[in-house]
């Protein structure tokens, strides 16, 4: 064992790695770029401004870029919305453990605000990995990590209505994270052939195993649902999206977790809500604070993050929409949810009254929200908002299931 030890380490001496002095080779850069724009099959237009950081100046780069979509106040209200409905544990700092743990776990970035592409010199390799790369002679963690982001960049230039954080889209977490999964999803699959290593892709079942398998005792499995959803999903659902529809799938992406989760429900219509019209109706004492989509992903993380439920009550899922106000300085939640069947909506319904309890206290709601059922359709409401549901049949609602179909929907939404 001991001498295939040293013969790795010599053999990895010998090995041309990427970054060099804190700077990324150009001679190799360049035959990454060209490997990437044949397997993505889009030329880059102009200079490519790609830099090497450490993981600290990452994790810096990440809160910049995190914090310039946001106005002052807008991230702290979005903060609590999701404290409010139960996924976000109240009294923590979600862009300070967001920022740590892709920091932690990244080992590049794409920045669509200044069109540039980082590497990280100094990612963790696992021991196995080490020796493949020393063996292939290749720097295989910081190629694919290059190629990765170099998808990215060409992405955003064949595609820019689905980079960055559209200011359209906030607000629309169900939305964002299925358009995200399709943008990663693609970016793995090209990145991957860009390596030009393997006879054929991955299989994803495969892929989703040894993904879930890499990250378990990692700091991203320790996180809140919120960050493992954003961080996780887009790899671990997206790369089967992008296997089965390659380049289509950022011609046609999906537009809500359901779609991307099920593949019988790949292009299904749901019900999207606009409260907006509410808003002007709060009660006396209340302010608004933000409206969001929970969707089929994020639901089976509240339900199962505090106390699993007695099924999975999640699936049916068929559209939804919360509002959160401040009524005298605590948090107050209305939410509508609307089920592919009757028995989908009794059984969620059901299930949320389980953990209704616990949800109130870890969300530090002043009552513990109400459950109500009208045929497929299922409203949770917190007492101060309580008289607002008379009004949710007056809420703007329509069925879509592609992103045009969505962006033409919000086009005449409520403020």
């Amino acid at each position: 064992m001991f001498r295939v030890i040293v013969l790795v380490a010599l053999l990895a001496g010998c090995a041309p790695g990427i970054v060099s002095h804190g700077r990324i080779r150009s001679e190799l850069f360049a035959d990454v770029l060209v490997r990437t724009e044949r397997a993505r099959g889009i030329a880059v237009e102009g200079d490519v401004d790609a830099r090497a950081v450490n993981q600290r100046e990452l994790a810096e780069i990440v809160r910049s870029a995190a914090l310039s979509q946001w106005e002052p106040d807008e991230f702290q209200r979005y903060q609590d919305s999701l404290t409010a409905v139960g996924l976000w544990p109240a009294g923590r700092d979600l862009m300070e453990e967001y920022v740590a743990t892709l920091g932690d776990e990244a080992a590049g970035l794409y920045v669509p605000s200044d069109r540039r592409v980082y590497v990280v010199s100094n990612p963790g390799i696992p021991f196995s990995l080490r020796i493949s790369q020393a063996l292939m002679r290749r720097d295989l963690v910081r190629e694919m990590s290059l190629s990765h982001e170099l998808v990215h960049l060409l992405q955003h230039q064949a595609y820019p209505h689905l980079m960055g954080l559209s200011p359209s889209l906030k607000g629309q977490d169900d939305v964002s994270y299925a358009v995200q999964a399709a943008v990663e999803g693609d970016a793995l699959r090209y990145g991957l052939e860009a390596l030009e290593l393997l006879p054929m892709l991955p299989d994803p079942d495969d892929f989703q195993r040894d993904f879930e398998g890499e990250i378990e005792g990692g700091r991203l499995a320790e996180a809140p649902a919120v960050i493992r959803i954003s961080i996780a999903l887009p790899y671990s659902q997206g790369y089967r999206l992008a296997y089965l529809e390659a380049t289509g799938l950022l011609e046609a992406p999906p537009v809500s977790t359901e779609q991307t989760l099920h593949p019988n429900k790949r292009r299904e219509s749901f019900l999207v809500f606009d409260l907006g019209g509410l808003r002007s109706q709060l009660p006396a004492g209340c302010v608004f604070v933000y409206e969001n989509t929970v969707g089929e992903l994020a639901l089976s993380a509240l339900m199962t993050e505090l106390q699993p439920v007695s099924s999975e009550a999640w699936e049916g899922w068929d559209g939804d929409r919360y509002l959160v106000s401040r009524c005298q300085g605590v948090l107050e939640l209305l939410w509508i949810s609307t089920w592919d069947t009757e028995a989908d909506a009794l059984e969620f319904a059901a299930s949320y009254r389980e953990i209704a309890g616990p949800l109130a206290r870890a969300s530090e709601l002043p009552s513990v929200p109400q459950v109500s059922r009208t045929g497929r359709q299922v409203v949770i409401s917190t007492r101060r908002l309580r008289p607002l549901t008379e009004l949710l049949d007056r809420a703007r609602q329509k069925r879509v299931a592609t992103l045009r179909e969505f962006y033409e929907f919000l086009d005449g939404r409520e403020e």
